[in-house]
């Protein structure tokens, strides 16, 4: 998970190619569990509580020992942030979506790969076009590993 500034989402939502790694609207906001704070972050935190919540648009904070289930999680230093997105998401229409992203991303890797190892492309085509398709197949690389990263950060809820 990626914080963001206030003026964006609380996720990086999009990337090069336009592909949403989660469908998250910007006016959202999530309840958010914070794990592993010892009393001096717990009292920096309340200190500071409604400044925190109004920059990144949280709904409440709360300080907890376990990761709730259904949260995405976020590691600060020794503190993790538990955002619970299950009470604001339907989690396995989400996943389901990402999952359907992953598949379309992998046909397009086949293809640049396809290409990529076709001997008559390689030879008859110029070389900045067979590095642009190089070049295309790192970013459907790089997207899928945002999208499967996005996947493996939601935690169902049992």
């Amino acid at each position: 998970v990626i914080l963001t500034s206030p003026a964006n989402s609380h996720f990086n939502t999009t990337n090069s190619k336009g592909y949403l790694e989660m469908q998250i609207a910007n006016d959202i906001q999530f309840p958010i569990e914070i794990c592993g704070a010892d009393q001096k972050s717990k009292d920096i935190i309340s200190t500071h509580l409604d400044i925190i919540k109004n920059l990144a648009r949280i709904e409440s904070i709360a300080f907890s020992k376990n990761i709730p289930e259904g949260a995405l999680q976020v590691v600060f230093g020794k503190l993790t942030l538990a955002l619970k997105i299950s009470s604001t998401i339907d989690v396995s229409k989400e996943k389901q979506r990402l999952n359907e992203e992953i598949k379309k991303i992998n046909s397009e890797i086949e293809i640049f790969d396809s290409k990529l190892r076709n001997k008559d492309f390689l030879d008859k085509a110029p070389m900045e076009i067979v590095n642009e398709q190089k070049e295309k197949k790192d970013r459907a690389l790089a997207t899928k590993k945002k999208l499967v990263d996005a996947l493996d950060r939601i935690k169902l809820p049992k």
